[in-house]
């Protein structure tokens, strides 16, 4: 099923922007533009919420609306966190990497509802 595998390609995709944004706070610079970060509809799994594929039944999803709003903030807070770094705000950027930090909270929110979703879909 396509929705599923849409679902584990956004859980690896956005996994590794946690190493992403570790390495630009240290480096002190962020390879990916920030205006790209911010934006949920320039990575695959953003294209694929706002795009044909993620129309009609799976707009209807119970999880659809509440995963697009999480995709949204967690891009928002991975910019946020680019952006700090990208300025020596290190403090700043690793504040909110940490444990209960906005990135942190954003990025669990998103990884807990698409588990959910995918879990609900792989129900019998």
């Amino acid at each position: 099923m396509e929705q599923l595998a849409q679902l584990d390609k956004a859980l690896e995709a956005h996994a590794k922007w946690k190493a992403r944004l570790r390495m630009a706070i240290a480096m002190g610079k962020c390879e990916t533009p920030i205006s790209q970060i911010r934006a949920d509809d320039q990575c695959d799994f953003g294209k694929w919420l706002k795009g044909p594929a993620a129309q009609g039944p799976i707009a209807r999803s119970s999880h659809f609306a509440e995963v697009k709003r999480l995709h949204a903030a967690f891009h928002q807070e991975a910019a946020r966190v680019a952006t700090a770094a990208g300025e020596g705000r290190k403090d700043v950027a690793e504040k909110a990497m940490a444990t209960n930090g906005t990135y942190a909270s954003a990025s669990a929110a998103l990884t807990n509802a698409l588990f959910a979703w995918k879990w609900e879909l792989e129900r019998p």
